[in-house]
């Protein structure tokens, strides 16, 4: 009957969360679900409303250009190498590399600045002054997005492989920033998980300065914190260095907030936390994070993600099968003292008990922190119900060996007799 009794509850739970407008893909992630202690969250999308607007378009000198906005050309975007690219053909029929991305990897590239339509040095000073603004505007939560430009003479066609090789000596154009908000809803959901003792870690490719804004705001953090004491958070760089060594897994327990991160470091990071005994969920909609859905105890994904994202989403293996009533099929088993028609009724009727399970209610202090399932505590159930069902299944027989005077099957009404005694 165990099984019967968990899946009808898991799938009372489905229920109740389709309610909510959640789909349960898989039973299984109901139970994952009310046992989860962390939650790895991705920032754009999830957190944030996802509604990206410019907020400037600037030059290298700080002044409004719009000739960035028209090089900034929509060019599908790359998680590892975090800068799109593409060569497009100018007036004079002369090719024109265009880049765009994070603003940390485009500047290293660069050599050269646009000032005043020329092309010039661009010096150590001028680098930390671009950098400076980059970091002001960071801290108030704008995303910063560098575009960059490189003159390769006459036209060719060029790999992806080649691409990289010719991603140097570039030309700083200007810089975008974006503004996203975050969700009017998702403070009061942090604050709700945080009370229901889940511990809420944000997963991100956008900058350090960006996500603790974000963060701040949701008080996942405390602001300031993070950048003084390097305690809540760390970039994926940073992160990568420790792979392989006991402080990685130190760092991902310690921190809250993962910036820069690739998606496979998305997924070490859940792995590492499943490591440590959590329950991990991972909040997804996007590409970047299909993999840590996929290795989540319980992965969520929105029905406005991507593709990938929503097949991974709730995928999950446990197993959690185990026999009960032992006493009771061990008496089956050497003797069978009940005629069929009252194990079919004896069954029947325990059955049509259980139905009122999945319906129960437990007590809201129950309800308070993540509940993980426990076999241990259904084993020790079983150990002592199985032997002591057994000796009362042997006590019975006696009494109608000793006490009814059932030695063989010859006197029927007896046996009758001693088949009602053992089913009542």
């Amino acid at each position: 009957m165990l099984p019967a009794i968990v899946n009808a509850n898991l799938a009372r739970g489905a229920h109740q969360l389709s309610k909510k407008r959640a789909i349960v893909k898989r039973l299984d992630c109901v139970q994952n679900l009310g046992a989860m202690t962390v939650l790895c969250s991705d920032k754009t999308g999830t957190l944030t409303r996802d509604e990206l607007s410019v907020h400037r378009y600037t030059g290298i000198m700080g002044e409004d250009s719009l000739g960035v906005i028209e090089l900034a050309k929509a060019i599908p975007f790359d998680f590892e190498r975090r800068r799109p690219g593409c060569i497009v053909r100018g007036i004079t029929g002369n090719s024109l590399l265009i880049i765009k991305g994070a603003f940390d990897d485009v500047l290293s590239l660069c050599s050269f600045m646009r000032s005043r339509g020329k092309s010039e040095h661009l010096d150590h000073e001028v680098r930390r002054q671009l950098s400076r603004r980059a970091t002001h505007m960071n801290k108030y939560g704008h995303r910063v997005m560098l575009v960059a430009t490189r003159n390769l003479g006459k036209p060719r066609l060029v790999d992806s492989f080649e691409l990289d090789t010719l991603e140097m000596g570039m030309t700083v154009e200007g810089m975008i920033s974006f503004v996203d908000p975050p969700k009017d809803d998702a403070k009061d959901a942090v604050a709700r998980l945080t009370g229901l003792g889940v511990r809420v870690k944000v997963l991100t490719g956008d900058s350090l300065p960006v996500a603790l804004n974000v963060c701040s705001s949701l008080e996942l953090i405390q602001r300031g914190d993070a950048i003084e004491e390097d305690e809540e958070a760390i970039a994926g760089p940073d992160l990568a260095a420790l792979e392989g060594s006991d402080e990685f897994d130190l760092a991902v327990e310690r921190c809250t907030v993962f910036t820069k991160v690739t998606p496979k470091q998305k997924s070490m990071i859940v792995t590492s936390l499943q490591k440590a005994g959590h329950c991990v969920g991972m909040l997804g909609d996007g590409i970047n994070d299909a993999i840590a859905l996929r290795d989540a105890d319980v992965g969520i994904s929105v029905d406005s993600g991507a593709g990938v994202a929503k097949d991974y989403g709730s995928i999950l293996e446990f197993w959690q099968r185990l026999q009960h009533r032992g006493g009771e099929r061990l008496a089956t088993l050497y003797a069978c003292p009940m005629m069929s028609i009252q194990l079919l009724a004896q069954n029947l009727l325990y059955d049509i008990s259980q139905i009122a399970i999945p319906w129960g209610r437990v007590d809201d202090e129950y309800l308070k922190e993540p509940r993980r399932w426990n076999a241990i505590d259904i084993f020790r159930f079983v150990v002592v119900l199985g032997p002591t069902s057994s000796v009362i299944d042997v006590c019975t027989c006696l009494l109608g060996w000793f006490y009814y005077g059932v030695k063989s099957t010859s006197d029927k009404q007896a046996v009758q007799l001693f088949q009602t005694h053992w089913f009542r």
